[in-house]
């Protein structure tokens, strides 16, 4: 099995208060917990969800895995940033705006 290594983003410009900066912080020290555990869910519970789902079950699942608590919408982001590294597909990449991506575990080659 291959390692996961995530890269880092900005969570802020420079050009945003200093509210948002203290924000991105706090987020930064959760973001790798909130991508691996979005992994998981999608790697043990269901093969494919969409990030609303994705929002609903990590809020289930958190305190049984010890996962952090965190804003309600950040796993459906966490599997947006996913897709983009190429971990997760997404089925329904065409979607029209206002609705939902599916997303599931990228197949093996």
């Amino acid at each position: 099995m291959s390692t996961i290594v995530f890269d880092d983003q900005a969570r802020t410009r420079k050009s945003d208060p200093l509210t948002s900066h203290l924000a991105g912080d706090r987020s930064q020290s959760t973001v790798h917990d909130v991508r691996a555990a979005v992994l998981v869910i999608l790697a043990l519970d269901i093969p494919e969800a969409t990030g609303s789902q994705l929002n609903e079950l990590y809020r289930e699942m958190r305190a049984d895995r010890g996962w952090p608590e965190v804003h309600f919408d950040s796993p459906r982001k966490r599997a947006g940033e996913l897709a983009d590294d190429g971990y997760l597909d997404v089925l329904n990449e065409d979607a029209k705006r206002g609705h939902e991506h599916v997303y599931r575990l990228k197949e093996s080659r």
